[in-house]
């Protein structure tokens, strides 16, 4: 006999379901913040990338949507809040693939 409990397996399966539903969620709320940069919907891209962000703060895609944000915030014409979350980026990803291109915003050529 299962020293089991007949309620552990629908109890795990629920959370485990519950877990792959939060991951999906995540997945298409990134997802829709790319596909909202890539078609010029900068404004729309910053706020589902920023909602991802939220959601998610540990999740391996975070850089690339810190570094999004901010260039989505430079295709907008708005400098001060690209060198913004630029820095943000830098401050949360100092060694990260963008940085120079981040930089670039913090401190654009021709600046001074």
């Amino acid at each position: 006999m299962s020293s089991e409990s007949p309620i552990a397996a629908p109890v795990a399966s629920s959370s485990a379901s519950i877990m792959q539903d939060e991951r999906d969620a995540i997945a298409a709320l990134y997802a829709s913040g790319v596909t909202a940069f890539q078609a010029g919907d900068y404004a729309g891209a910053e706020r589902q990338l920023r909602r991802f962000a939220a959601r998610a703060p540990a999740d391996s895609r975070g850089e690339d949507a810190a570094f999004l944000i901010a260039l989505a915030r430079a295709r907008r014409g708005d400098s001060v809040g690209a060198a913004s979350s630029a820095r943000e980026y830098l401050h949360r990803f100092p060694h990260g693939l963008r940085r120079r291109e981040a930089e670039q915003l913090v401190s654009p050529a021709g600046s001074n």
